[in-house]
């Protein structure tokens, strides 16, 4: 226990600070040291010292605007997000038409996801300040970041017309219209970016994604290369270009680009996953498995698609009990997994069970109304079931989405055929026997004609 006459002095001492309006640890003379020190510390870079500064400035002077405002920064530079909303939000109570304050807790607000509440900052900065460039660039990121495309437009529109180099707004701009499948227009918008900044790199990259999209993969390519060029240190310049190359068939080349991105970013699980369709494509099995299981490794949330790959390459190792396994779990992990259903379908149908492979076609048809292979497996199915109506409106659909789809003609045909419409069965051969000539398939033509001879026979 401290003595008597201690303790006396200490609460004098404390009693001394209290009637001073001085913090119990203060390091300045004054509030004008605290803040002279603290933009000393900040702008060194020495922010865990500034904070404290700052935080001094801040007790000595409670309602001190810059004391709040420097301290919300510093703590920004900290990573410090809820102690600098607290700064934010202690300054809009004492002056709530501080338009930075306004703008900074907007940003705040944006990067936690609470849009509601960063358009409201924004709106209320935009209605005290008129109208500025910045504002309406940060208003369109988060309607953008909400659905609300159109006010995103005209945002970023506003932006740019007040600020003409505004870059980022127009590679915002494309990337609007990349999804809404506009690429051309995307691409005027890229090269405005570019064109503002030839160092440009993320603009470069997209205009490769618009570009590949509309199908020029030599241009594409060349923007890809110019992004590494540019900035040789992001994986994902990489792995966009990794995913071209195998579009293209060059397989060396995408090998070597994943190879790249996984070491710079080793924790990108898909990087792991074009491995392994890369070395499943060079027939290297062994390699590609282990590929697919370190992105297992490294991935806990979209295990699925990970699973439904694996089980594709048991398949191809003759492994069906393994690879129907990969199926349930991708499955598991995703239920809306219309490829894993498909697959398993097939692996179901090898062993006989007609049954529950239908029931997985349903579902991956539900899941997926365009996929062919699902339509024309089901045609089969429903075929080996006696269920011809069934099977020739399967065939069908395979021939609405592809009309040069030969074998599904043919099928459609037999078909018909069982179902007593031998005139629209004698078409339905005859046309497939034509694809598969034009298409170079000798005995697909060959049983086509045979088909069609056959009915022709029945219709005599």
């Amino acid at each position: 226990m401290l003595p008597f006459t201690l303790l006396t002095r200490c609460f004098s001492l404390l009693s001394l600070l209290m009637i001073l309006n001085l913090p119990s640890f203060a390091k300045y003379a004054s509030l004008e040291e605290a803040l002279f020190h603290g933009h000393e510390d900040f702008r060194k870079g020495n922010y865990a010292e500034a904070e404290l500064d700052y935080s001094e400035a801040v007790e000595r002077s409670p309602r001190n605007i810059g004391a709040h405002f420097n301290r919300a920064l510093t703590r920004q530079h900290l990573n410090n997000t809820k102690g600098a909303l607290e700064d934010y939000n202690a300054l809009l109570r004492i002056d709530p038409r501080h338009v930075l304050s306004l703008m900074n807790r907007g940003n705040l607000r944006q990067e936690l996801g609470d849009y509601e509440g960063a358009l409201a900052d924004y709106e209320a900065a935009l209605a005290l300040s008129g109208a500025k460039s910045g504002l309406y660039y940060n208003r369109a990121l988060v309607k953008q970041k909400r659905g609300q495309i159109e006010g995103a437009i005209k945002d970023y529109n506003s932006a740019v017309e007040l600020d003409p180099q505004k870059k980022a707004a127009y590679n915002n701009l494309g990337n609007i219209y990349v999804e809404r499948k506009e690429f051309e227009k995307a691409i005027d918008y890229y090269n405005q970016a570019i064109e503002l900044d030839p160092q440009y790199a993320d603009a470069y990259v997209n205009r490769g994604e618009a570009l590949a999209d509309l199908g020029d993969l030599p241009s594409a390519l060349d923007d890809f290369t110019a992004a590494i060029e540019l900035d040789s240190t992001k994986a994902i310049y990489y792995t966009f270009r990794c995913k071209l190359q195998k579009r293209l068939n060059n397989l060396d080349e995408a090998l070597n680009d994943v190879q790249i991105a996984i070491k710079l970013d080793p924790q990108h699980w898909q990087n792991y996953r074009y491995l392994g369709g890369i070395y499943k494509r060079q027939k290297n099995y062994e390699a590609s498995l282990a590929a697919y299981t370190k992105a297992l490794e490294v991935n806990k949330e979209n295990a699925g698609e990970v699973y439904a790959h694996r089980g594709d390459l048991y398949v191809l190792l003759k492994k069906p009990e393994l690879a129907l396994a990969d199926y349930n779990k991708a499955l598991e992990v995703d239920p809306k997994h219309s490829e894993a259903y498909y697959e398993r379908a097939s692996l179901l149908l090898a062993k006989g069970d007609h049954h529950l492979a239908l029931k997985d076609l349903n579902h991956a048809i539900e899941l997926n109304p365009t996929h062919g292979e699902a339509h024309y497996t089901r045609g089969h199915v429903y075929k080996a079931l006696g269920r011809w109506e069934d099977a020739a409106h399967s065939y069908s659909k395979v021939i609405e989405l592809d009309e040069e789809h030969a074998d599904a003609r043919y099928h459609r045909a037999k078909v018909l055929s069982l179902l007593g419409h031998a005139r629209h069965a004698v078409k339905d051969a005859n046309h497939s026997a034509t694809l598969h000539e034009k298409q170079g398939n000798v005995h697909g033509a060959k049983k086509a004609h045979q088909l069609k001879e056959h009915v022709q026979k029945q219709i005599k």
